[in-house]
């Protein structure tokens, strides 16, 4: 989902992956893909990065998930948890995994 993180971590196979990648997708791209994977039968999506909340669009992309049938997973340090819980919970996300 994102190649950013909140804490600087040296991982020289991301590093790689991200300077590869270059852009991150924009939410549109993602809701478009979200879709895609509900037509063919996703049943559980799990959002890891980077770190997956330094996206002010998670809770738009795990409601899209919900509104499909899509079981949510997070997989997130839980540094910026606290910060945006209220709105993952609004959106509903089922797991986070930190």
């Amino acid at each position: 989902l994102v190649g950013a993180s909140n804490f600087m971590i040296r991982m020289p196979f991301l590093l790689e992956a991200v300077r590869l990648v270059r852009a991150e997708l924009d939410t549109r791209a993602w809701i478009t893909i979200l879709d895609d994977l509900a037509r063919l039968g996703t049943v559980r999506v799990t959002f890891s990065g980077g770190e997956p909340l330094v996206r002010e669009d998670l809770p738009a992309l795990v409601e899209r998930c919900t509104a499909h049938g899509i079981s949510t997973t997070l997989d997130t340090n839980g540094y910026r948890y606290p910060a945006r819980a209220d709105s993952l919970l609004g959106a509903r996300a089922d797991h986070a995994a930190a």
